[in-house]
Formats: structure tokens, sequence, C-alpha cells
């Protein structure tokens, strides 16, 4: 009787611990929050964390009267089933970290217009994405880096440099470089299904050569 009562006092604490970490679990995916962390630089928040895993979550444009102005480092990283992204005030929205929505497989819909700043990988691997538009002065290595549904992707006068693989293994077939455009780096417009290149008149690159059949100069 002592020794069973003894396997239940080592037992029970065991079970106890395992049924508060499947309760805890439980709970966060059922009960999905953004947490907010303070960006003294900006003055504002940025979503530091997202817990839970739900199809669509909803930026607000301020919490408690502070504005909601980024996206921090892997925030929505491996989020398998977020399908959409949608913030109350985009125009709020300065940057976007890297690996931030990487790995979202079934992410289809975000809009990027206004933001100014994106990490590197930020959207990498993001396999169903398919329409992007952008303003962003720099764009960085891999940004959208085996995003092999991408097919329609419009830059926005403001952009000025387009970095190594950010595009690579997309289905991009016709792409029209704004007149803002100052660098391609190597690489930058590789493994891509590029057909037509739209070409500002004055812009010079070396690493375009390659595609000079289809360049298409305005």
């Amino acid at each position: 009787m002592e020794k069973y009562k003894l396997y239940l006092r080592h037992i029970i604490p065991f079970f106890i611990m395992i049924l508060s970490i499947v309760i805890s679990v439980f709970s966060l995916y059922n009960n999905p929050s953004i947490i907010y962390e303070y960006d003294k630089d900006y003055n504002g928040l940025y979503v530091k964390e997202v817990r839970g895993n739900l199809k669509s979550y909803t930026i607000p444009d301020a919490v408690s009267n502070i504005p909601v102005i980024g996206i921090g480092v892997r925030a929505f990283f491996g989020h398998s089933d977020l399908e959409e992204v949608k913030f109350e005030k985009i125009e709020n929205i300065i940057y976007i970290e890297r690996l931030a929505f990487s790995e979202c497989e079934k992410l289809k819909t975000i809009d990027l217009r206004y933001v100014k700043e994106i990490g590197r990988n930020a959207f990498s691997y993001d396999t169903s994405l398919d329409n992007i538009e952008l303003g962003t002065k720099y764009i960085l290595g891999s940004t959208f880096y085996k995003c092999n549904s991408l097919k329609n992707l419009k830059l926005n006068e403001g952009v000025e440099a387009i970095g190594t693989y950010a595009f690579a293994y997309t289905k991009i077939e016709e792409l029209r470089l704004p007149l803002s455009i100052a660098t391609i780096y190597d690489d930058g417009l590789k493994y891509m299904n590029l057909n037509k290149l739209y070409v500002p008149n004055g812009f010079m690159s070396n690493n375009i050569d390659f595609l000079k059949e289809k360049i298409i100069r305005y």
C-alpha cells in the first residue's frame, strides 16, 4: 500500500504537468492574441509575436491610442493556416522585419503598397502569394524567394533597388521597372519567368544584360 502511495505521489504531478501543457496549447490556439512592443525610435507599437494560427488577422491602426507601425522579426513565421492579413490603416505601417511572414504557405493576400521597409526573407516560401504591389525603397535579398505562385508584381515609383534573389523562383512573366530604379544587384532578376521587362531609357545595369532580348525601353 505504501509503495502504491509512493507511486501515486510521483505519477500524479507528472500527469498534472502534462495536462497543464495540453491546456496551455489548446488555449493558445483557441484564444489567439497579438503581442505588441513599443518602438521608441518610431514612437509606436510593433507586432512582436502572434499567438494562435488563424486564417485571418487584422492589425489595428492603434492600441490604447498608440499607433501600430510595424511587424517584428518572425512575428508570423510558419503560421501554416494564415491566408490573409489586413491592416486597418496600411499608411501607418513603416516596416516589416526579416522573416516576419516567411513560410506562411497559405498566405495569399497582404497590402504592402505603403510599407517603407521590408526585411530580408520577409515573405520567403509563401507559396500561395500571387499578387504584390510594392513601394519600399529597397527590396532586399530573398524577400520573396520561392514564392512560386507569385505572378503579378507592381513596383511603384520610389523603388530604387532590387536585391539578390529578391524574386527568385517566382512566376512573374512581365515586370515594369519604375523611373526611380537605380540599382539591381547580382541575380536580382534571375530565376524568374520574365518574358518582358520594361526598363526606363536612362537606366543601365550589367545585371540585366542576360535579359537583353526581353527588354523593352520606355
